[in-house]
């Protein structure tokens, strides 16, 4: 047995309660599928639950002095704590790299089953560290948007994605795309309580 964060709720319809952040005895599944990890955390000063699905891997690249790692981080959030399906979707992009910046041009789009859909530029900043021993600089980036959700159920129902920022590609594999799908269907289920 491993301990592992799950989210069950997403795939057996159990009450919304399992999908805030818990830590769960579990057996490793006969599916080679990942479990859906949901982490839920309810702001009281506003009033606003903030839903954010698992960061998917996009790349990573371990070579020295070129190390790099880009994650990509999608949510939403609710008045209260009933789910409400979102006018906008967070796409949140973080990476860190060493001696170099990982997107130096914002222009972010999406490819959906080979249709190009432009979403405008990623806003953001960028912190460097150095390292005084070898003087190498680390370079963490974090760049976001908000779009529409009938965007976001284009990209969460196609069959193939390439998320595009400047002239970086990275598509999506299979998986990463189903937890986008599990996502939305999340999504739908307006007025469940969120314990």
């Amino acid at each position: 047995m491993k301990i592992i964060l799950i989210a069950l709720a997403l795939i057996t319809n159990a009450p919304f309660s399992r999908f805030t952040e818990t830590r769960v005895l579990q057996t490793p599944a006969a599916s080679t599928q990942r479990p859906v990890q949901i982490t839920a955390r309810y702001n009281k000063k506003k009033d606003i639950t903030r839903l954010f699905l698992q960061p998917l891997f996009l790349w990573g690249n371990l070579t020295p002095r070129q190390y790099e790692d880009v994650r990509l981080y999608v949510g939403f959030e609710c008045r209260g704590k009933k789910i409400a399906r979102p006018k906008e979707v967070l796409f949140s992009f973080s990476s860190s790299s060493e001696n170099f910046v990982s997107f130096p041009s914002l222009d972010f789009s999406v490819s959906i089953d080979g249709a190009l859909l432009e979403l405008g530029k990623l806003k953001g900043r960028q912190r460097n560290k150095i390292d005084p021993v070898d003087f190498s600089r680390t370079i963490y980036e974090d760049e976001s948007t908000a779009i529409s959700y009938e965007y976001f159920t284009r990209i969460a129902t196609a069959n193939e994605v390439t998320i595009i920022i400047g002239k970086r590609k990275f598509d999506l594999p299979s998986e990463d795309i189903r937890l986008l799908r599990e996502f939305h269907k999340l999504m739908q289920r307006e007025g469940q309580e969120i314990k």
